[in-house]
């Protein structure tokens, strides 16, 4: 079991940090800040590249200011040596147990019943709290079950990969709230201009008027991606402590009296956080899990909208990123893209491959995460749960990108929001998005089915959405 989570472990951090650069680096070439709009030699492949290059530069600084803010935090809080004689026994039993060699440490005060897992420098630390020692002798099995669950989390690699994400997230929440600054400096500069030759009455004019769109649609655009980061950073981090119970109650034995199996009322909103907000599961739905691992696969529901949501973004990247300055139809499209093969062909087909490359490798990573979860869910009514769940939420992460999608909010607006009429005139890029979406559950569908164990399997399913997407597209804009 500790092999597939570990694997399980890998590609989700993979998966996630690529999600994350993409969408920081697209959005920063974009949005000009930097003078990036004084190099027009660059426009619009260098820019992308530029921003990769400063993306990558500001992992570092980020990483570092991270890795200090934690090295300050490990050293107030008092870490000592522990030398309780039953502690090392159980120790010594679960470094057996998991292969490992995990030391343990003591920190806090004597309220602090918490017990972390950690990696300091090189080395795995289970890290007791000093409110915590009281219940070696209070409760031997359930401390013991507490440390093998800590265990699990080193074992797979748990801290590692959660300390490189909260660099990797932080980093592209600064560039998204760097690019949406660079947007409304841009604005404010022209309202700047238009207050200086009208004075206010014009200025309002303009809020009011031609300007409140993209104000309001810039708004909704990065608010979603924030959101459905936030999303993703939650679910991976609720999914990890199931997978440390399942590891744990596998190598101690399950410990019912460790959960409450009460579930308390709670509001709507407060059920609404718990289950896709908070970053521990609630308590209840852990002593659930120890009973019906559905719970534990229901938690991974949001792979499906992010791998929806991405799937969606690449193709909007790649094929529908010019905006009409009046409703864009099918032709408009057609003529745009062999407009650009024209002027510069080498640089589209280099972005339609490197746009392909990338959904190929997310497909991939998200496949080769799946198998490791099908190797763990074994039994088919688990299956099935997952199967049925595809997609529902891979076409909620679509509809969630395609909702907020500038280039479509801007068409809409130019049909008075008539939806009926929006489909009708951009029957084509809803088509695309179809083929995209129907292709990609049915290869995560019919994963669970092949339950396909080879590199070579995986990656010829993964390639499949994009191979048919780009076909569709020959035939469709040829």
């Amino acid at each position: 079991m500790v092999e597939a989570l570990r694997a399980e472990s890998r590609y989700r951090t993979w998966f996630a940090t690529i999600l994350a650069g993409t969408i920081a680096v697209v959005y920063l070439s974009s949005s000009f800040p930097f003078f990036l709009d004084q190099l027009p030699a660059l426009n619009p492949v260098g820019h992308i590249v530029v921003a990769l290059i400063l993306f990558t530069m500001a992992l570092g600084v980020v990483g570092t200011m991270i890795y200090a803010a934690m090295e300050a935090r490990r050293r107030s809080s008092g870490l000592a040596s522990l030398r309780t004689a039953s502690v090392r026994r159980m120790l010594r039993e679960l470094n057996g147990i998991f292969d490992t060699g995990v030391v343990a440490v003591t920190f806090g005060g004597m309220q602090d019943g918490r017990i972390l897992a950690m990696k300091i420098k090189n080395r795995d630390v289970v890290g007791i709290g000093r409110g915590a020692l009281a219940f070696i002798k209070r409760e031997p099995t359930g401390f013991r079950y507490r440390l093998a669950h800590e265990y699990a989390h080193l074992a797979v690699g748990d801290p590692r990969r959660e300390q490189w994400l909260s660099v990797v997230y932080a980093t592209t929440t600064l560039f998204l709230l760097i690019a949406y600054g660079s947007a409304l400096s841009n604005t404010f500069s022209v309202l700047a201009g238009i207050g200086s030759a009208g004075g206010w009455p014009e200025v309002k004019k303009a809020l009011l008027g031609w300007m409140r769109f993209g104000l309001i649609a810039n708004l909704v655009l990065f608010g979603s991606i924030l959101f459905m980061l936030m999303l993703e950073r939650r679910s991976a981090a609720r999914l990890r402590e199931f997978y440390a119970d399942a590891a744990a109650a596998k190598a101690v034995g399950a410990v019912e009296q460790v959960f409450s199996t009460a579930a308390p009322v709670q509001s709507a909103l407060r059920r609404f956080w718990s289950r896709f907000l908070a970053l521990h599961p609630e308590p209840a739905d852990r002593a659930a899990a120890m009973a019906d691992r559905g719970t534990v696969y229901r938690a991974d529901m949001m792979l499906f909208v992010l791998q929806g949501f991405f799937s969606a973004f690449i193709l909007e990247l790649v094929l529908f990123t010019s905006a009409s300055a009046t409703l864009a139809t099918f032709d408009d499209r057609r003529a745009s893209l062999w407009r650009f093969l024209a002027i510069n062909s080498a640089a589209t087909y280099g972005t339609i491959a490197f746009g392909a490359l990338l959904a190929m490798t997310a497909h991939i990573l998200v496949l080769r995460r799946l198998a490791a979860t099908v190797r763990v869910a074994g039994e088919r009514r688990e299956r099935l749960g997952l199967i049925a769940s595809v997609p529902f939420f891979a076409a909620a992460g679509a509809f969630v990108l395609l909702a907020t999608s500038e280039g479509i909010l801007w068409d809409l607006q130019q049909t008075a929001w008539d939806l009926p009429r929006y489909v009708i005139v951009a029957w084509d890029r809803l088509t695309m998005h179809g083929v995209a979406l129907l292709t990609l559950c049915g290869v995560i569908m019919s994963l669970f089915f092949l339950k396909p164990r080879g590199a070579r399997a995986i990656f010829a399913l993964g390639s499949l959405p994009v191979l048919i997407t780009l076909l569709a597209g020959y035939f469709l804009y040829r």
